[in-house]
């Protein structure tokens, strides 16, 4: 197994991006039941209960497991864990690039935290993961997300209209990536 399965990367004193663990449940729950946080994901449930992030869980390790590496990130503060950011790989012939996705939790917003643990994944993806592109798709209406890539250096690529279902209704979402430099 890779040394990448007890991962961690500081960021800072206080930040670091670890693998999630079954001890970060409790966490988890109290940081992502917020409407926000569904309202801007595409596959977070509102509310979240105990059960989600036991799911959440076991679907980071397994794949962990398969893969022998970490592509699922806890953002810790002080060692709690108050966000997630991770990968998702295209196969083939877009192997050289992945999407990322990322949440943090309300009471940790708008303090520059999301944007330090975005440019160590970048890091992390452009280094360790050996990528030559990241992704990421932003609700049309997700503002604060928007301006936090572009601060990174994402390049906004478009408005990609109707590209997702949420719930029932059909969402436009901003396309965003950035290239190794």
């Amino acid at each position: 197994m890779s040394d990448l399965l007890s991962a961690n990367f500081e960021i800072s004193d206080e930040l670091s991006l670890t693998e999630i663990r079954f001890s970060d449940k409790d966490s988890i729950v109290k940081h992502i039941n917020d409407p926000e946080i569904y309202k801007n994901t595409l596959h977070i449930p509102y509310p979240y209960f105990e059960k989600d992030a036991e799911e959440f869980i076991s679907i980071c390790r397994r794949f962990e497991e398969l893969f022998s590496h970490v592509d699922q990130f806890a953002l810790r503060l002080n060692g709690e864990m108050i966000g997630a950011i991770g990968f998702l790989y295209s196969s083939g012939e877009s192997s050289h690039k992945a999407e990322i996705g990322y949440w943090i939790s309300p009471f940790h917003r708008r303090k520059g935290i999301i944007t330090k643990a975005i440019n160590k994944i970048l890091e992390i993806g452009f280094g360790e993961k050996g990528l030559f592109r990241i992704e990421a798709n932003v609700f049309s209406d997700n503002i604060a997300s928007k301006k936090v890539l572009e601060k990174v250096g994402f390049e906004n690529e478009g408005l990609r209209k109707s590209a997702f279902i949420k719930g029932d209704k059909l969402v436009d979402a901003y396309h965003f990536a950035i290239l190794k430099s």
